[in-house]
């Protein structure tokens, strides 16, 4: 059953977000996600992800 996961990170900007995603990118989407967005919010970075199972995530 697909899952749905959000994550906030208070005081984080994109300008972080992008340099840790450019220290770990392996140029490979992450198996078992079906879905991913980002974007700033009010007081920091949110990351919504949806994955095939749990155990995917």
């Amino acid at each position: 059953m697909p899952v749905l996961t959000m994550i906030e990170f208070p005081e984080v900007r994109k300008q972080t977000y992008e340099a840790l995603g450019a220290s770990l990118a392996s140029g490979e989407v992450p198996g078992g996600i079906i879905f991913h967005s980002c974007g700033e919010v009010p007081g920091g970075w949110r990351i919504v992800d949806v994955w095939e199972t749990q155990d995917e995530f």
